[in-house]
């Protein structure tokens, strides 16, 4: 056999190990991306084994300043890949409206999980036109030391830290709040 042919089979061999790697992969890809959807479809919302919990039910204004009025509107505690109890994270969901007569990005610096720090992240950008209004979701799955061991945990959630933040299209901060407590 010509080294011709020995690369075609080489070849050959590559694209079935691939095809086979993303077969196997693709329900479990698919599942965390679902789960990290902002518009979450109904099938996924269902997977979910903890519902929002107490502290989602109050909305409670935490800046109103400079262009910007945010809205606390409740967290949650998530099992982002059903079966493995480990895989939880904490979802916290603010309402921001924008009307600095630009298009913004907004972001959280500082963040504390019941007085432990944790970064907080956000599967897409969340950058908000000009007089508008969006739901922005953060999470946080650092949660070690926090007394929070699994999506069943709410009950030991005392408090998030945190200061929201702004940038422009040039990424310069526009705008940083004091810190923010949730309790």
């Amino acid at each position: 056999m010509n080294q011709r042919g020995k690369n075609q089979i080489a070849g050959v061999l590559i694209l079935i190990i691939f095809v086979v790697t993303v077969y196997l992969a693709y329900p479990h890809v698919m599942t965390i991306l679902d789960a990290l959807s902002p518009s979450s479809s109904p099938q996924s919302q269902s997977s979910r084994e903890v519902p929002p919990s107490a502290p989602a039910s109050k909305e409670l204004v935490i800046v109103d300043d400079s262009g910007i009025k945010a809205t606390y509107t409740g967290c949650e505690l998530i099992n982002y890949i059903p079966g493995q109890p480990e895989a939880y994270a904490l979802y916290l969901h603010i309402t921001v409206e924008n009307k600095t007569g630009e298009e913004i990005t907004v972001y959280l610096q500082d963040t504390s999980i019941n007085e432990v720090m944790s970064m907080a992240l956000s599967a897409v950008p969340q950058k908000i036109l000009d007089e508008k209004k969006a739901a922005c979701t953060f999470f946080f799955t650092q949660l070690d030391g926090t007394g929070i061991t699994s999506a069943k945990d709410i009950e030991n959630l005392e408090n998030i830290e945190f200061k929201l933040c702004a940038w422009d299209d040039g990424m310069k901060t526009i705008f940083s709040s004091g810190t923010i407590v949730i309790e």
